[in-house]
């Protein structure tokens, strides 16, 4: 009897091995194709050409990983080590943290499309952390990872030859399918040393070894300082490993982080020889790079270093959980400043939407919870690779290959420093599938016949499963819904930029139909109303929306106050004009219009106290309110002092020629220069008869 049930539950064992068997081969394809196509998508016709597509391909490829992660936890494939089980932990107090903290989150529609991200990464880093002792993956996942790099080599080369499908951010820089030069490197210094292995132990190294020199080119010619440096530590970092490993035939293994006399030559050859390439190359461009440090512009250190500071004391305001994930953009402006400012003001379109530093980003949207969960996820990897690079059973191509995946998650740790790689979908998605890799093969897992039946495994896989199959029909159609509003907003900024404001404004309006917290919609929908006559009121509510999503952000109030001064409610424009100088007091376009209205309601001296103020900041946008500021100079009978600005604005206005040369005619007249003044209002009576000007020069 006893072995009649036993024959009779083996074909059942065996059935359910081959489903699980089955959808772990779906589940790698699904990975494979994830790991292929997310780093490459791109598409001309959206507004955002480079990034949209790969957010959308991830959460598709994400959403029918999802249901496979629950039937993998239902299996009982668990860690057989208790400390590899802290891998997983760590990534579920990760989600947690993102998803309680997007619950107090001031927009939590952004907080939670973050916290989508979030679980995407997550769940692949899952699928790889529980595969990984397989190396049939992540060596198929090197291969597609070459070829990508290969595809991105070839466009980066036609770009910085000056052919490209789209119309770059950067001209002339290899930034291949990432369409900016950080976001380029932050891929390419993860990917690099994955590369290397092949080299070693394929019979295809000539393939990888051009590539690995193929990219390392490209790195070079992008110039993203925080990029190179990623890229020498991680490397610095995997050539001493292999030293370690005997790969070069020299010393005896000691520690891992030893570094002898020998060693540290080597490495000093190495960082001359890559920086004097790079110098031979880049033709002293490299030096004025640096230079940029010192200069006003959003990229420099300077920039950053006064963000970074505003970012601190956001933190200390929220400590524990963060302002929310996306909520950054928010709340930075209220804890920034005047030096800062000063910074912004001659560049107020410019949205601080990251802190260009990850562990000071997370700190914070997270709060000290976030960034302990993040660096503890860090430790354990760091000792998880320790551990496995000292264990002598190890085979060692797979310690060569756990090698490499800690020196690309270093490469990506230093550049994150200066940089948002954690929120750049396509390094963020490597970032943590690179990860789970190296977490499985440093902790092998394993099946225990006690765990099959464990009471939290089978509770949790349940609740999984049950989220992830309504999953499956609602996320996708909200992919839908924003891949069309892409398409509609690249439509709209297409008409916008052809003049054509009316078509822009419905094109944009229907994406706000579909998405009334697209801010994207909002500002194009906004502008295209403030441009169209008679829509002004539209305009106003617009920008009303625009400020509801994104309160700190002055141009919506600058030019909200542009729509009611053309309404000729210029009470309610110069409140809106002075909240925006509250939130950023060097804005050089809302001092200059708040001079105009000074002007307008015959107060210059107030017009001439916002005119210096511009002037005190600079900038070209100076230029356009010269004759302006020389009016009022001439009303407060400063002659001389008015006489470079009017002469300014007619060089800027010649249309304006009329009104300018009087008041400049009036100037001359004023300090006894009869002739000059003549000469002048002559000038001026060659564009028009003026009643006034035949009084003057009767005099």
């Amino acid at each position: 009897m006893k072995e009649s049930m036993q024959s009779l539950s083996l074909p059942k064992d065996k059935a359910q091995r081959k489903s699980i068997s089955a959808l772990g081969a779906f589940g790698n394809l699904l990975f494979w194709a994830a790991l292929f196509t997310v780093p490459l998508v791109m598409h001309p016709a959206l507004y955002h050409p480079y990034t949209a597509l790969k957010y959308l391909f991830l959460g598709f490829f994400a959403i029918l990983l999802f249901p496979l992660v629950s039937v993998l936890i239902l299996s009982g494939k668990i860690p057989a080590h208790r400390i590899a089980r802290t891998f997983p932990l760590f990534l579920l107090v990760w989600i947690v943290l993102h998803f309680v903290s997007s619950l107090l989150a001031r927009n939590r529609i952004f907080a939670q499309e973050q916290t989508g991200f979030t679980v995407a990464c997550a769940l692949f880093s899952f699928w790889a952390f529980v595969h990984a002792g397989k190396s049939r993956l992540l060596e198929a996942g090197i291969w597609l990872l070459g070829i990508v790099a290969f595809l991105g080599a070839v466009y980066g080369y036609a770009q910085f030859t000056g052919t490209d499908l789209l119309e770059l951010e950067e001209p002339g820089k290899p930034v291949a399918f990432w369409g900016n030069a950080n976001f380029a490197a932050q891929f390419l210094i993860a990917i690099l040393p994955l590369l290397l292995v092949p080299i070693m132990t394929s019979r295809f190294r000539v393939f990888f070894l051009s590539v690995s020199v193929l990219v390392f080119m490209q790195i070079l010619l992008l110039k993203s300082r925080g990029g190179i440096l990623g890229c020498a530590v991680g490397l610095l970092f995997f050539f001493r490993g292999l030293f370690y490993l005997g790969k070069f035939g020299w010393g005896e293994k000691r520690c891992f982080i030893n570094f002898t006399p020998t060693v540290l030559i080597i490495l000093i050859l190495g960082i001359g020889v890559t920086g004097g390439t790079f110098l031979f190359l880049d033709q002293g461009e490299i030096v004025k790079e640096m230079m940029s440090s010192f200069s006003p512009a959003p990229e420099s250190n300077q920039y950053r270093l006064l963000a970074w500071k505003a970012s601190l004391r956001l933190a200390l305001a929220h400590p524990i959980l963060g302002v929310g994930p996306a909520n950054y953009r928010f709340m930075h402006p209220l804890y920034t400043s005047p030096e800062f400012w000063k910074f912004q003001g001659l560049f107020s379109n410019i949205r601080h939407v990251y802190a260009h530093n990850d562990y000071i980003n997370i700190l914070c949207e997270l709060g000290v919870l976030g960034l302990g969960a993040f660096l503890g996820i860090l430790v354990f990897l760091g000792f998880g690779l320790r551990r496995f690079m000292k264990n002598d059973a190890a085979p060692e191509q797979e310690k060569m290959y756990a090698l490499a995946l800690g020196s690309g998650l270093l490469a990506t740790c230093v550049q994150s420093l200066f940089d948002f790689n954690l929120y750049n979908p396509a390094s963020g998605f490597l970032f943590w599938i690179m990860a789970g890799f190296l977490a499985g093969m440093t902790f092998p897992i394993s099946i225990p016949v006690k765990s099959l039946f464990s009471f939290p495994r089978i509770l949790a896989g349940t609740i999984l499963l049950i989220i992830s199959l309504p999953a499956l029909f609602l996320v996708p159609a909200r992919l839908v819904i924003h891949y069309r509003n892409e398409r509609l907003l690249r439509t709209a900024h297409v008409l916008f930029e052809a003049h054509r404001y009316d078509k822009a404004a419905e094109a944009a309006a229907s994406a706000l139909a579909k998405d009334r917290n697209n801010i994207d919609a909002a500002i194009l929908l906004a502008d295209s109303l403030r441009n169209t006559r008679g829509r002004e009121e539209e305009a106003i509510s617009a920008y009303q929306l625009w400020a509801t999503l994104e309160p700190h952000f002055v141009p919506i109030y600058n030019s909200m106050g542009d729509s009611y001064f053309k309404l000729g409610r210029k009470a309610e424009a110069r409140q809106v004009f002075e909240k925006a100088l509250s939130l950023n007091p060097h804005s050089v376009p809302v001092l200059l219009n708040l001079g105009n209205l000074a002007l307008d309601a015959k107060n210059p001296a107030l017009a001439v106290s916002y005119y210096e103020r511009a002037s005190k900041e600079g900038g070209k946008l100076l230029d356009q309110n010269e004759a302006q500021y020389g009016i009022a100079l001439v009303l407060l009978k400063r002659y001389e002092d008015a006489i470079p600005h009017l002469e300014k604005g007619l060089e800027t206005f010649p249309q304006q020629a009329p009104l300018i040369l009087e008041f400049l005619g009036d100037c001359y007249s004023a300090l006894g220069q009869k002739d000059k003044a003549r000469e002048t209002y002559v000038k001026a009576l060659l564009f028009g008869p003026k009643p006034s000007l035949k009084q003057k020069l009767s005099h």
